[in-house]
């Protein structure tokens, strides 16, 4: 038997140890698919993992893109929500497979996931999780006295409570 044979078949032993066939590849944070060819290869740089973002804002994503049988350019890019499900975006990705856009989401600890689909139909993702969470808003308070003098003690007095948007609970210091 000649060297070359055993190299193959180690590789596919290899291959079905770690649960893969002849048809699909190892790669990227995830893969779905089949044919020849590997699925695109997607790393969401912004937001990171664990990120704290306010959902007042339109959310940057920023991620690198790239596949060996299609142009960066040409993959097709979806996002979803675990909260909110599929999600329209803006942005692009240009051809050195850097993609900037962004996405409107609503409040509460979620999985964010890019797709990256290539033009022979396999996909490649990557998720982080973020946690969208607004300030709360809506505090009146009123200062008694009105006009203090010196000397004089001061009473903050809370009229309207503030909301939180997640229904957090939400405490006063003074």
């Amino acid at each position: 038997m000649s060297k070359a044979p055993r190299s193959i078949l180690v590789i596919f032993q290899l291959a079905g140890l770690f649960g893969c066939s002849a048809d699909k590849s190892i790669g990227g944070e995830g893969v779905v698919g089949s044919g020849d060819g590997a699925p695109p290869s997607v790393f969401i740089e912004v937001p990171s993992d664990g990120s704290m973002v306010d959902p007042a804002d339109s959310i940057a994503i920023e991620a690198r893109i790239s596949d060996e049988g299609t142009a960066p350019e040409d993959i097709e890019i979806a996002f979803e929500s675990s909260l909110s499900g599929i999600l329209e975006h803006s942005g692009s990705t240009d051809s050195y497979g850097q993609f900037v856009g962004s996405v409107t989401l609503g409040s509460g600890l979620q999985t964010l996931t890019l797709t990256a689909t290539d033009k022979s139909g396999l996909t490649g993702f990557d998720s982080v999780e973020i946690d969208v969470n607004g300030a709360p808003g809506g505090l009146e308070i009123a200062i008694s006295p009105e006009i203090p003098e010196i000397g004089d003690g001061l009473v903050g007095i809370v009229l309207t409570d503030a909301v939180d948007p997640e229904d957090d609970r939400v405490t006063y210091l003074w």
